[in-house]
């Protein structure tokens, strides 16, 4: 960097260069320097790295202090085994697994398990199923006999309870069975919870033990008060130093307090468990000083911190089965010394202030705990078999691939489930009105039904787990090697330009922050309503099928040019030319109209039959007085914007 270096070194760790000027303190300088020269049996100048003797001296006389103060340490371990094995043999026991890495019991997942067995029973009995063919199951089948023995009301809904009770009770019966467990709240305590006096007592000078019951330094709940910066760190120094496992429960905002302490974590690869609540803009009135829009970005933007938004207890229990597998097995020194690959990680798990859960079940294979552990998972497929993601009924030996892919995490996972439930009866309503609009017309009885729209629900939990998985099973659940297909992310609780492109075509996000109100409110205002949401997706449906190009399309001028290219129309032959020429003349005659040849243009010949999202193929050429008959489903009358557009299908209007 400097290219006086090399003269700088000849002047200074050459005892001749020194000795040139005369000066007293050179003198000495090169007396020093002529000393270190003999040690290392140089002859004229000092190397580029060098430590000096005595430097060199005293900090290995300091690490032979330190090698015989651990030696020390370790056999006054060794004697507090002996001298306790056989009075506390469980303590002994506990502290071998910690000093050599493992931190957690091995029956702290009985304990959870029994846990979400008994809230899954407590969801199931009142759960619905969502059909993608919207009627009920036949008579006869098992589903609707299994439906009338649990005797479902109509109005009956699930009992869930708040994201942030959800994670506090598996947090409880994690402490309650590892001693190794310690942290604390910087605030809001009673809000977030994560203390349990009678199992974790209070982390105090025992002179508290007047006020609070339990106080004394075995205690496992520290009281950091409102310090969020200070309090983790604190988590920071316990992770790199002791057998303990850290948490620390916050709303989500407040960590913007603490982001240097968590990035430190990140870096150095603490596995500390950070728990946020009041994750979105439902945390109601007060408003958006502790609505957190923008901290979910933030923190998956941190490299090597795993972030959770579950949307379900049983994803809340997947998200602690992975922050707890950094601790179950044994970990060497050498695991954190090289950046790759990552061993342990901290893990952020944000939850909500409202009710968790979904409003209909899943019907595929996978489970919200499994599906955690790989970052994303299709929740509620197209079809209704339950056989893996994307795959048709027993033995049928071919993919059904969705036309839609809705996108969400935490509580949003529900928004789009009920998103999908409202457009597939948009869809149906369109399918009846545009079969009513060929009541008269010959064979149309004969013709094939149109399917409802093709929509699957994937929930996302974590972007860093599904972002580690192959590229197989990441198409497997997006879809993303199908262009076709289109891919919504739904997420109140992020905003625009946060990352959300890289997994779909759309998202509906955060555009500002959020509102003061209550949250039912909140959500309309600023459109995170189902219908809102609905009517988006028709829309962006409706339009994507105008944009796909294809060989020989001309400019979208309106009806006459409106072409789709989805589902199985694919091609466009002469034949297909032929049978809406001839269905034209018949839907002519039909009408009361005199049968004359019709003049065809070249325009008129580039058009050909297409087809819905269903692959039901439709001619292009209908009397204009069915074109009223066309329409799209109704929105919301409280949706102040204009109509979706029509559908994504070739109409010509004959002259």
């Amino acid at each position: 960097k400097f290219s006086n270096l090399e003269a700088i070194r000849n002047k200074w760790f050459n005892p001749t260069n020194l000795r040139k000027d005369g000066d007293a303190v050179d003198q000495k300088v090169a007396d020093m320097v002529q000393a270190e020269l003999d040690l290392i049996s140089e002859k004229e100048v000092l190397p580029k790295f060098h430590v000096p003797s005595k430097v060199l001296q005293k900090f290995r006389e300091i690490g032979a202090k330190g090698d015989r103060m651990a030696d020390k340490w370790e056999e006054m371990l060794q004697q507090y085994y002996r001298a306790f094995r056989g009075s506390e043999p469980e303590l002994v026991d506990d502290l071998e697994q910690r000093m050599s890495g493992k931190y957690l019991i091995d029956k702290w997942e009985t304990k959870v398990s029994e846990y979400l067995s008994k809230e899954q029973k407590a969801i199931y009995s009142n759960l619905k199923t969502l059909w993608n063919n919207i009627e009920a199951p036949d008579e006869d089948s098992d589903a609707s006999q299994d439906s009338k023995r649990r005797k479902i009301s109509p109005n009956q809904k699930p009992k869930y309870k708040a994201g942030r009770v959800y994670v506090a009770e598996v947090l409880k019966n994690i402490v309650a069975a590892n001693p190794s467990v310690i942290g604390g709240s910087a605030d809001v305590a009673s809000s977030c919870g994560g203390h349990w006096p009678e199992l974790q007592g209070h982390f105090l000078p025992p002179s508290f033990g007047e006020k609070l019951a339990g106080a004394g330094y075995t205690g496992r709940y520290i009281h950091f008060g409102v310090r969020e910066h200070a309090s983790l760190a604190i988590l920071n120094g316990i992770c790199s130093s002791s057998c303990l496992i850290p948490y620390c429960t916050l709303f989500t905002v407040f960590y913007q307090y603490a982001l240097p302490a968590i990035r430190m974590a990140s870096i150095s690869k603490f596995p500390i468990l950070y728990i946020g609540t009041h994750d979105s803009i439902d945390v109601g009135e007060d408003g958006p000083t502790h609505q957190p829009v923008e901290v979910l970005p933030q923190l998956r933007a941190m490299p090597n911190l795993l972030v959770i938004r579950p949307a379900n207890v049983e994803e809340c229990v997947g998200a602690f089965q992975v922050f707890a597998a950094q601790y179950t097995e044994k970990q060497s020194i050498s695991s954190y010394v090289d950046p790759k690959p990552l061993v342990r990680r901290p893990i952020f798990v944000m939850t909500s202030r409202g009710e968790l859960g979904l409003p209909y079940k899943g019907n595929t294979s996978i489970r919200g705990q499994e599906g955690v552990w790989r970052g994303a998972y299709v929740l509620h497929d197209c079809v209704d078999e339950i056989s893996g993601p994307g795959k048709g009924p027993a033995g049928a030996g071919h993919v059904v691939l969705p036309d839609i892919v809705l996108i969400g995490s935490g509580q949003d996972v529900a928004l789009v489930m009920k998103t999908k439930e409202i457009l597939l009866k948009w869809s149906q309503t369109f399918n009846e009105r545009l079969k009513a609009g060929f009541e008269g017309f010959p064979h149309i009885h004969d013709a094939p039904v149109p399917a409802l729209l093709k929509v699957r629900i994937v929930s996302m939990p974590c972007w860093e787990l599904f972002d580690e998985q192959d590229q197989e099973y990441q198409d497997s659940v997006l879809c993303s090697n199908y262009r076709e297909i289109l891919r919504i992310y739904v997420e109140k609780a992020a905003t625009k330009n946060t990352g959300h492109d890289k997994y779909a075509h759309m998202s509906v996000l955060m555009p500002s922050y959020g509102l003061s109100g209550k949250a039912a409110d909140v959500e309309k205002k600023l459109e995170f309503t189902p219908e809102y949401i609905a009517a988006k997706v028709w829309a962006s449906w409706m339009d994507r099928g105008r944009i796909l190009p294809m060989a020989g399309d001309t400019a979208d001028i309106g009806f006459s040019t409106w072409v789709s290219h989805l589902g199985d129309a694919r091609v466009r032959t002469k034949e297909a030319q032929s049978r809406g020429r001839e269905l034209h003349r018949r839907c002519m005659l039909g009408s009361g109209a005199a049968a004359k040849p019709t003049v065809r243009t070249s325009q008129d010949e580039k058009s050909a039959d297409c087809s819905t999202s269903s692959g039901r193929r439709l001619t292009k050429n209908f009397p204009s007085h069915l074109l009223s008959c066309i329409s799209t489903p109704s929105t919301p009358t409280h949706l102040n914007r204009q109509p979706p557009k029509p559908p994504r299908s070739t109409f010509h209007v004959p002259a």
